[in-house]
């Protein structure tokens, strides 16, 4: 039962030779960053890393508010972000991408983000190259609400394994609204 408010990082935009320095600002952050196995792990393999946020009761829930990014999960890991509030999770200039959920390069043998609230944000959910790893085991986004985003659930190049018939992404029972 974690609460993440005001995150935020220092930009310092850089310095060109022989004239002062531009002052440091700060900007929004990211709440969690995880980065899992840098080698790609073959299917049915254990060297996957493993990010639980959240979890089913409210004892488990998390928090998010006013940051520019809740969760950013790379490189090759198992993750289930369960039963939390995202408010105000958006860019503070309109040519900054802020997502919600940001899940990228990455091969997993158990994914899944349900049951979460977001409110007030810029993109909800992004998974950019995303792949099962197992037939068996797709990708769940299911039993989420979604309300004033500009965008609700974004895929970019998420590809089921080869030589199956199975759906490696399921987005299922989720209410967006704008």
């Amino acid at each position: 039962n974690c609460k993440f408010t005001n995150i935020t990082a220092t930009f310092c935009p850089p310095c060109v030779i022989g004239q002062p320095c531009p002052p440091c600002t700060p900007s929004p952050g990211i709440a969690i960053w995880a980065v899992g196995n840098p080698i790609s792990p073959k299917p049915g393999s254990t060297l996957f890393e493993s990010l639980t946020v959240g979890g089913p009761t409210n004892v488990e829930k998390n928090t998010f508010v006013n940051c520019h990014r809740a969760v950013l999960i790379e490189k090759n890991s198992n993750f289930k972000i369960e039963n939390n509030q995202f408010t105000n999770v958006k860019p503070t200039t309109p040519f900054i991408s802020s997502e919600v959920i940001k899940v990228q390069n990455t091969i997993n043998n158990a994914a899944r983000i349900t049951n979460n609230v977001f409110q007030n944000y810029h993109t909800g959910i992004l998974l950019q190259d995303v792949r099962s790893a197992q037939q068996i085991s797709p990708i769940q986004i299911d039993i989420n609400k979604l309300n004033n985003g500009k965008a609700g659930i974004r895929a970019e190049y998420s590809t089921k394994p080869p030589s199956t018939s199975q759906s490696v992404l399921e987005i299922k029972t989720n209410t967006i609204t704008g």
